[in-house]
């Protein structure tokens, strides 16, 4: 139906779209089944942080997440704040020209199965929800 592609740029197999758009495609698909919606925001999630990283990323990674060929995951909830990113305690520290993660995820959407992932980590903790910042994180170990 190419909602994997709604928002997302033509060159990568997505479509013009807007926001609500998109609210009413998930709403309507979990009307029916669920998880089926629950495949779609972390795979738009992910795209668009995509958006903001390297075109041989884009390149590699979007064309499959539109075509629904890979799976996204999205990893906000932590134990002690479920999903209010402003609480989360997870940490991203730059270490070079990567940054080092610490902190613990639950209820990590799609996680097993997987291709790609955000994760949403603090790079400032005193800066509330502003410090937070999202990573792809692209293949599990």
């Amino acid at each position: 139906m190419g909602l994997f592609g709604m928002n997302l740029a033509e060159k990568y197999g997505g479509q013009p779209g807007d926001w609500v758009s998109m609210g009413i495609a998930i709403e309507e698909l979990a009307r029916v089944d669920m998880s089926a919606a629950l495949l779609l925001f972390p795979a738009k999630v992910v795209g668009i942080a995509l958006n903001f990283g390297d075109e041989s990323v884009r390149s590699e990674w979007l064309p499959p997440l539109i075509m629904g060929e890979k799976i996204a995951a999205l990893a906000l909830t932590e134990p002690d704040c479920g999903s209010d990113s402003g609480a989360i305690k997870t940490r991203a520290v730059r270490d070079g020209g990567v940054y080092r993660i610490t902190g613990e995820k639950t209820s990590v959407s799609w996680g097993l199965q997987a291709d790609v992932a955000v994760v949403f980590a603090k790079t400032n903790a005193a800066a509330g929800a502003q410090g937070v910042l999202i990573h792809g994180h692209i293949g599990y170990s």
